[in-house]
């Protein structure tokens, strides 16, 4: 008797557990408020804000790569002990006391020169066939390069003053990066050097070799640089100064940091962009689902959120529309022409795989307007529980159908007669 007991008592107690889940569900449905602020949504869309959006994105896209090659020139430059270079500019420190005289005199012309140890200077690269003599040049001075000199016959070029000096920035400098010499004699600890242009040579294969001198040394450097070995010309432009105080402030760790930070703020915003506008889909999508709103209203046209849904959710709005609105709904919900016979399939399985969907559609906006015109929700929820079970059971006979008529066909097909 006990067990009798027991097999009524608990469906039952399902019966009523179910009951208390739908009516919570059914509460938090009917109750929730859209949360899309319209006017808003649609600024988004608009022409000027996908526009912004778009320079926007590039504009992160751009900083982003930079900032990560500058990272990588940073990397090199730092592993072979050659100075970071920036949009071709390269800064430099003065270490010793070879410039600090006010002039030099060269050929019996005067040339400005005053370094103090210490000061920060700017050097960008240059044409090495505009040199001439007096020009500022920063240099290594390597044994391996500058001994070449004594196996090579040459001649002293004199005609130069008058040329104006060119700049030679190639994409690499741009990047922050050295050329191959430069990088070689770097990692080998060869001496950078900073002095003024004395005399130019050219040898029998047209290179041409440079001797220098500090303005506060009494004699001329002891060796011959070749042309490959010079970083850059002294640069004191405004562009040369300003390039000067921002690698100035990338070599501390606040700017390093920066110059890592604002990429990837810039990219959490983008991110964060598309996740809040991807939520705010969500929440139309449901609203259209859940007939809070038309698919045919101007904010779920404007964002496309028929093509977003799946093809059983898409088929479950079109049974919301009238005879008169099924082209229409179908071009909103296959707008690239995925689905060509919607209407037809629309039309000829209505009865059988649409019907569910439009009595559970049905059932939903009678729950709605009982419970807006408040009625008690576990009231509501036993209505529901009940009806959702007729219509299961209606799903599935129809199915059941629909396999039977499939399974008649394809014997058919085969030369079989199946009766159902």
């Amino acid at each position: 008797m006990n067990k009798t007991i027991d097999s009524v008592i608990e469906p039952q107690d399902d019966a009523i557990k179910e009951i208390e889940r739908v009516s919570k569900k059914l509460k938090e449905k009917y109750s929730r408020k859209s949360s899309i602020n319209e006017k808003h949504m649609l600024r988004k869309a608009s022409p000027v804000a996908k526009c912004f959006s778009a320079i926007f994105t590039i504009i992160t896209i751009i900083i982003t790569v930079f900032s990560f090659i500058v990272c990588i020139s940073t990397f090199l430059n730092s592993s072979n002990k050659t100075p970071n270079c920036l949009l071709g500019r390269s800064a430099l420190q003065v270490s010793s006391g070879s410039m600090t005289s006010e002039k030099i005199v060269i050929d019996g012309q005067e040339f400005p020169s005053g370094f103090n140890i210490g000061d920060k200077i700017a050097v960008c690269p240059v044409d090495p066939k505009t040199l001439k003599k007096g020009d500022k040049i920063a240099f290594y001075a390597w044994p391996k390069n500058y001994l070449k000199y004594h196996s090579v016959s040459k001649h002293e070029i004199t005609n130069l003053q008058n040329k104006p000096t060119k700049t030679k920035i190639e994409l690499h400098h741009i990047l922050g990066f050295h050329s191959k010499e430069i990088a070689e004699a770097g990692r080998n600890g060869a001496m950078l050097t900073f002095h003024h242009i004395t005399n130019i040579y050219e040898d029998e294969n047209k290179k041409l070799w440079f001797k220098t001198q500090g303005s506060a040394n009494a004699s001329k450097d002891g060796w011959f640089i070749s042309e490959e070995m010079i970083l850059g010309i002294y640069d004191e432009s405004s562009f040369g100064q300003a390039m000067l105080k921002t690698i100035s402030f990338l070599g501390t760790s606040t700017g390093f940091a920066v110059f890592l930070i604002v990429p990837l703020v810039l990219i959490v915003a983008i991110l964060l962009h598309s996740v809040i506008l991807d939520l705010e889909l969500s929440v139309l999508e449901m609203d259209v689902v859940e007939q809070k709103r038309k698919i045919t209203d101007t904010i779920c046209v404007k964002f496309k959120i028929g093509y977003r849904m799946d093809t059983k959710t898409k088929y479950k709005v079109l049974e919301q529309a009238n005879e008169d609105q099924i082209k229409e709904y179908v071009a909103l919900l296959w707008p690239d022409g995925e689905e060509p016979d919607a209407i037809k399939k629309h039309v000829t399985k209505r009865k059988i795989f649409l019907l569910p969907i439009k009595k559970l559609l049905k059932l939903n906006q009678i729950c709605e307007e009982r419970f807006n015109a408040g009625e008690d929700i576990k009231e509501i929820a036993k209505y529901y529980h009940t009806e959702k079970q007729k219509i299961k059971q209606e799903e599935k006979f129809l199915e059941e159908k629909l396999q039977k008529i499939h399974k008649m066909v394809k014997n058919q097909k085969k030369g079989r007669v199946a009766y159902v």
